[in-house]
């Protein structure tokens, strides 16, 4: 298969050596024209030229093809050294990009390295703040519990204010009483002596008229002045029998005092007005004795097991607490044939606030007891009916919607509160007040 290439490589440089046999060769390649007459070969020659001819026409033909794919080689070759100088020139490319890239990846190594040591100064800062957070929580804590302490000490120290100030405020009223004793037997007292100076002024103006004739009238003087003296002596006896009637007087007071004491309820301690003897033997006010016995089974004053529940009227109680509480008891008899004493006439309206106002807390019970209608007035509907409030109340928007309950909290009268509260006329939208008011009010008072 070589060797057929060699020789047409050698006929191709003969051929491109020698012209004459160039343009032999390619009379030989082209085809005669149609027009032209063909030549005939020489006798005995036909065959070997044929061949010939042949030969040639067939090496010309392999010549070309070899020199087309020459050609093609040479543009090959060509595309290949510019792909090879196109790759070249992106290697360098890429190695420039991967010097920038071994640049970028140290500059980035170096600022990381920087960060981690901002990250480790921070995580120190972190910790440090983290301790100085649980010392504040720990100090706060501390001082949630100091003020707690402080709290309740405030509360107990209030409710100790308290409780003295309801003990002070009894004993001035027991003062009061006995200063108000003390005044009447002081005037009843002044009265004898003003007697006893009248008489003195007598005697020493029938002494100056005696004085005029002193000689004749020495007689008469002497018993003048034996009178004052007995006068003198009957004002010293009226003065002791004053202390005696007062004596008796606070002894008959002592005694009513343990007599109101023995007709208030033990249950609500007012006085009684609709007293009942229950199974144990001691008398009680009705509507308090009937919501103990509603829940309780014990006697409130022994703490023994009651038998029953049956309570029956106490009559001659309730005619002593009648006469204590200055209500007319009508006589024995009539007591047979008139209702029992115990009932009691409807409540007026204004009345509960109006006793409130004169702070008489044993009328307020007494009054809730019996039921009041118009339980929720607020002192603005009192103060527009004309009727007059009290000096040590301060009128103003807030106090506008005070409420008996208000007036009761404002005085520290609990079983009031608790009486109203029970009321099942009372709502408790009519107690929407600020707390705070009423308790300066109360400190005010």
């Amino acid at each position: 298969a070589a060797r057929p290439q060699r020789r047409e490589r050698a006929h191709l440089r003969r051929v491109a050596e020698s012209p004459s046999l160039g343009e032999e060769s390619r009379a030989v390649d082209q085809p005669p024209s149609p027009g032209s007459p063909e030549q005939a070969p020489p006798a005995g020659q036909s065959d070997m030229h044929r061949s010939r001819v042949a030969s040639q026409w067939s090496g010309e033909t392999f010549s070309m093809q070899m020199c087309l794919e020459m050609q093609a080689l040479r543009a090959d070759l060509a595309s290949a050294m510019a792909k090879m100088t196109a790759t070249e020139v992106v290697k360098r490319e890429a190695q420039a990009e991967a010097k920038k890239t071994k640049e970028n990846e140290a500059a980035s190594r170096e600022k990381h390295a920087t960060m981690q040591a901002e990250m480790a100064d921070l995580r120190a800062e972190l910790d440090i703040a983290r301790e100085a957070k649980s010392v504040a929580e720990a100090d706060l804590a501390r001082c949630r519990d100091a003020l707690v302490a402080a709290k309740v000490a405030h509360s107990d120290e209030k409710l100790a204010a308290q409780k003295d100030m309801d003990i002070r405020s009894m004993a001035l009223e027991d003062v009061c009483a006995q200063l108000t004793f003390a005044r009447e037997t002081a005037e009843s007292a002044k009265a004898a002596v003003v007697d006893a100076q009248f008489a003195k002024e007598v005697g020493e103006a029938a002494l100056a008229a005696v004085q005029i004739d002193l000689t004749a009238e020495r007689s008469r003087a002497a018993s003048l002045q034996g009178q004052v003296e007995a006068l003198e002596a009957s004002v010293c006896e009226a003065k002791a029998e004053c202390d005696g009637q007062r004596d008796t007087l606070r002894i008959l007071q002592d005694r009513l005092q343990s007599i109101t004491e023995e007709c208030k309820c033990p249950i609500s301690h007012s006085l009684l007005r609709d007293p009942v003897v229950a199974v144990d033997g001691h008398s009680y006010e009705r509507n308090a004795i009937t919501r103990w016995l509603a829940t309780n089974t014990l006697s409130p004053m022994t703490g023994a097991q009651l038998a029953s529940r049956v309570v029956v009227p106490n009559l001659s109680v309730a005619r002593v607490a009648c006469c204590l509480r200055g209500d007319q008891v009508e006589d024995e008899q009539s007591e047979a044939s008139m209702p029992n004493p115990q009932e009691a006439l409807a409540v007026a309206r204004g009345e509960l606030l109006a006793s409130a106002m004169r702070c008489d807390r044993a009328a307020c019970m007494d009054l809730l007891a019996r039921g009041v209608p118009d339980i929720n007035a607020t002192l603005a509907g009192f103060r527009q009916a004309g009727s007059p409030l009290p000096a040590w109340i301060i009128f103003d928007d807030m106090f506008e919607g005070g409420t008996i309950l208000h007036i009761a909290v404002l005085h520290a009268w609990e079983d009031i509160c608790q009486a109203v509260l029970e009321a099942p006329e009372f709502t408790s939208h009519a107690a929407a007040i600020r707390p705070d008011f009423w308790h300066n009010r109360r400190t005010a008072l």
